[in-house]
């Protein structure tokens, strides 16, 4: 006996239907008479386990056999990543610092750096930690961490030693010397996000640094640089934050970037203000990212956005993990970013790098989350990828944007294939 898989996802696509297994990753397009005949079959499957479309539904997990709980899979796999102490996954903020002075930043910039004694008890705790675990994920973060390249290199050493350890660096670009660019891949940074608001008379404005200068020419040759090196060794990513300030130039940036499309992922973001009279509604930023991704992942461009998950992760956030935590420029162990700009910390790291825990009520939500206390995520074909969305947010509506997203997503995916 059979059933539908609770993870599919019908969406109406030129002539036909996109249908996409949120749980199996699987995609196939259906015309309009197929799509009506795959819709029988899925409402009734064992009336048609004879017919060649049901095979097909079934290889591709559309169609499974009745005694499968999938819920019940995602439920026990969730809670075996979360707990699972041989795979360690940080946010490593060195300083909170920044060269530039965007004019739309929500940190509050001061001149904090992890250093001295804080951060020998840092390196000590990354080589415990380093004993301990099969597979490490960093992100390099900030403020701006080039700032604080040898601090990232000192703390980097433990690290190497795990046979499965790579790392990110979300850096503004501008601090790249030959040196620091030479030394990326030893460090095993290779994945590295960089943020350019359009072309250089619109970037120099928004990002500028405390003292003018062209930040923009900068940075495009430090990419540049970074290109000629490594090639696609490393995973290049242009991030642009939109707004209504930049949004009619953004092309002569993609334009700019063309000599690039084989190296560099494009990315694009909203920018939030304080006004928001500056800003794109939610709503119809979603349509102009779909819209622009499409027409820039036809120009030859990857774009973030196309990645969907290859294989189940079975983990919404980091933070979940008992091996999920973010290190502050204080020493102190976090487990969210929103936490860490509010000071609010679960631990702090001793002398000989051990870890204090305090037992506070960030501790205890950390603790206790999951993904099974959420009612709506029983129900929701989406849950596979998404996983209940940031745990710190209980507001439905953020459901919505976040189906959206995928929605784009798997057309944009299937666009490009």
């Amino acid at each position: 006996m059979f059933k539908s898989s609770i993870y599919n996802i019908l969406l109406p696509y030129s002539n036909g239907y996109l249908a996409y297994n949120t749980f199996t990753c699987a995609m196939l397009f259906l015309k309009q008479t197929i799509y009506e005949r795959v819709s029988e079959i899925l409402i009734n499957p064992n009336l048609y386990d004879k017919e060649e479309y049901f095979k097909i539904l079934k290889d591709n997990g559309f169609i499974i056999d009745k005694t499968i709980e999938e819920l019940n899979l995602i439920y026990t796999q969730h809670d075996k990543v979360k707990v699972s102490n041989k795979f360690l996954a940080l946010q490593i903020i060195p300083n909170l610092d920044c060269n530039f002075c965007c004019n739309y930043c929500f940190e509050n910039k001061r001149s904090e750096y992890l250093r001295g004694q804080d951060l020998i008890k840092v390196e000590r705790f990354l080589r415990k930690k380093a004993l301990q675990v099969e597979a490490a994920r960093v992100t390099w973060m900030g403020g701006e961490p080039l700032l604080s390249w040898d601090e990232i290199k000192l703390l980097s050493e433990p690290l190497l030693e795990i046979s499965d350890y790579q790392a990110l660096l979300i850096t503004n670009g501008y601090g790249f010397t030959d040196d620091i660019i030479n030394e990326l891949s030893d460090y095993k940074i290779l994945e590295i996000q960089i943020t350019l608001d359009g072309f250089s008379n619109i970037h120099n404005k928004r990002r500028n640094c405390k003292k003018p200068i062209d930040s923009y020419s900068i940075i495009k040759t430090n990419i540049d640089k970074i290109i000629r090196k490594y090639g696609n060794k490393i995973k290049l990513t242009i991030n642009t934050n939109l707004d209504y300030l930049n949004i009619d130039s953004y092309f002569e940036l993609i334009d700019d970037l063309l000599i690039y499309k084989k190296y560099i992922n494009i990315s694009i973001s909203r920018t939030c203000y304080k006004s928001s009279n500056k800003e794109i509604p939610l709503k119809k930023f979603l349509s102009l990212q779909k819209s622009f991704y499409s027409k820039i992942s036809k120009m030859g461009f990857l774009c973030n956005v196309e990645y969907l998950p290859s294989e189940y992760q079975y983990i919404g956030c980091f933070c979940e993990m008992q091996n999920g935590f973010i290190i502050g420029q204080d020493s102190c162990i976090y487990k969210c970013l929103l936490q860490h700009n509010d000071g609010k910390n679960i631990g702090t790291i001793l002398d000989n790098g051990e870890v204090v825990y305090i037992l506070n009520n960030e501790s205890e939500f950390w603790h206790n989350y999951s993904i099974k206390f959420k009612e709506n995520c029983k129900v929701c074909s989406y849950l596979p990828i998404c996983m209940g969305g940031c745990p710190l947010n209980s507001d439905e509506s953020q459901c919505e944007v976040i189906r959206e997203r995928i929605d784009n997503r798997i057309v944009l995916a299937y666009e490009k294939d």
